[in-house]
C-alpha cells in the first residue's frame, strides 16, 4: 500500500512538473514571436539565458547570428522585423531533460510558415533560450545542398574526433562561431556546464585533457531542418572521459553558413535517457 501511494505521489509530481515546464515553454514561444514582430533588441535579449546564448535567423542567403551580449548593446537587432502582427505559434513540441528542453514549433504568419528550433532552460521565473534558430519552412533543400552539408558535417566531426584523441582542440574551436557560441554539456561529474565563448570552452577541454582526455564517437550522421544558410540538426554521439565508460548523448546542434564554411552556433549534448 505504501509503495503504491509513493508511486502515485511521484507520478503526480512528474506530471505537475511537466505541465509547468510546458507552460513556461509556451510562454517563451509566444514572447519570442512578439519580439520578432518588432526590431527592438532589448525585448529579444531578455528571452535569452545569461549563461550562454545563440540566436540564428535564416534570411535569404544570409544568416543573422547574434547572442544576448551583443543584443544588449544594440538598439535594433535588424532593420526589418521577422514576423508580422498576424504571426502565431503552432505545433509546439518539447523533449524535456533534467537541465534543458528541446523545443520545436511552427510559426504561421499569413501564407508563410516558419520553423522554430531551440533549446531552453529554467532561469528566473520561467524559461530562457540557450539557443534558437528561425528558418522558413519552404523551400526545402536541393539534393546538392544536402550532399554538400552532409559532407562538411562529416568533416567537422571527423576533425573533432581526431583532435580530441590527440589533445589538439584547434579543429574543434575553428568550427565554432567566433562570437555568441552556445555550448552546453553534461560534465563527468553529472553537472550542467554552459560556455558562451570558444575560449572558455577551450579552457574546459584543456582541463579534461589533463585527467585523461576525451574519446568521441558518432555525431556525423544527423537529421533535422536544413534551410541554407541555417541548419538545426539532431543526432547522437558517445563520449568517454579518461577511463570512464562511453556515455551516449543526444546532440542538438545549430549551424550557419559563413563564407562557404558551416560554423557551429549552438551545441547542446544531453544524456540520451533520463
Amino acid at each position: 500500500m505504501l509503495v503504491t501511494t509513493l508511486a502515485c505521489v511521484l507520478i503526480g509530481g512528474y506530471a505537475q512538473a511537466a505541465t509547468k515546464t510546458e507552460g513556461y515553454v509556451t510562454k517563451l514561444g509566444d514572447a519570442t514571436v512578439a519580439a520578432l514582430q518588432k526590431t527592438d533588441a532589448a525585448p529579444l535579449a531578455a528571452l535569452f539565458s545569461a549563461s550562454t546564448s545563440s540566436f540564428l535567423v535564416a534570411r535569404g542567403d544570409k544568416a543573422i547570428h547574434l547572442g544576448r551580449a551583443r543584443l544588449l548593446k544594440m538598439d535594433k537587432w535588424s532593420d526589418q522585423s521577422e514576423f508580422t502582427s498576424k504571426a502565431k505559434v503552432s505545433d509546439l513540441k518539447m523533449v524535456d531533460r533534467a537541465y534543458a528542453v528541446k523545443v520545436t514549433a511552427k510559426v504561421v504568419d499569413g501564407d508563410k510558415t516558419y520553423l522554430l528550433d531551440g533549446v531552453s532552460t529554467r532561469e528566473g521565473d520561467g524559461h530562457k533560450w540557450l539557443m534558437l534558430a528561425v528558418m522558413p519552412e519552404k523551400p526545402e533543400p536541393t539534393q546538392a545542398q544536402t550532399d554538400d552539408f552532409n559532407g562538411k558535417l562529416q568533416a567537422i566531426f571527423a576533425s573533432w574526433r581526431q583532435g580530441l584523441a590527440n589533445g589538439d582542440t584547434g579543429p574543434m574551436l575553428a568550427s565554432l562561431a567566433p562570437e555568441d557560441v552556445a555550448v552546453c554539456v553534461i560534465g563527468p561529474d553529472g553537472g550542467f556546464y554552459a560556455f558562451p565563448t570558444a575560449t572558455e570552452f577551450q579552457a574546459a577541454l584543456q582541463q579534461v585533457s589533463q585527467i585523461g582526455g576525451v574519446k568521441l564517437t558518432g555525431g556525423d550522421v544527423m537529421t533535422g531542418s536544413l534551410r541554407s544558410p541555417v541548419a538545426a540538426m539532431t543526432g547522437q554521439w558517445a563520449l568517454s572521459v579518461a577511463m570512464m565508460q562511453p556515455a551516449s548523448q543526444d546532440l542538438w546542434v545549430h549551424f550557419y553558413l559563413d563564407k562557404d564554411q558551416w560554423k557551429v552556433a549552438g551545441l547542446c549534448a544531453m544524456p540520451a535517457e533520463q
